[in-house]
């Protein structure tokens, strides 16, 4: 139930400024992060289940898959936290995702 409250809450991305803060609505992300994270999970979806595992395992983990020619995101894929391994190199988190199908 928390999980969709939360999921249910609009999204906005908030950019910083000297005078304060204003709200972006033309960067690539929000496409992605408001409608549709990955081609089989919705964006209401997506969120219900990040909010679901940090609820329950305390963090909620996707993967950023990039267009290798433009960098630019295409998608986020979920991964259960137990599927992750995260260890800290020269101060900077590294993150080990192990698929399930490889």
């Amino acid at each position: 139930m928390i999980s969709e409250n939360i999921a249910a809450l609009p999204i906005e991305l908030i950019q910083k400024t000297p005078d304060g803060r204003k709200q972006i609505t033309d960067h690539p992300s929000i496409k992605i992060l408001k409608f549709q994270p990955s081609p089989s999970v919705t964006s209401f979806k997506w969120r219900e289940i990040m909010q679901g595992q940090v609820l329950t395992k305390g963090d909620g983990i996707s993967r950023i898959i990039r267009n290798e020619a433009t960098g630019r995101i295409e998608r986020l894929k979920y991964y259960q936290t137990d599927l992750v391994s995260i260890a800290i190199i020269d101060d900077k988190p590294w993150y080990r995702f192990n698929d399930v199908n490889t």
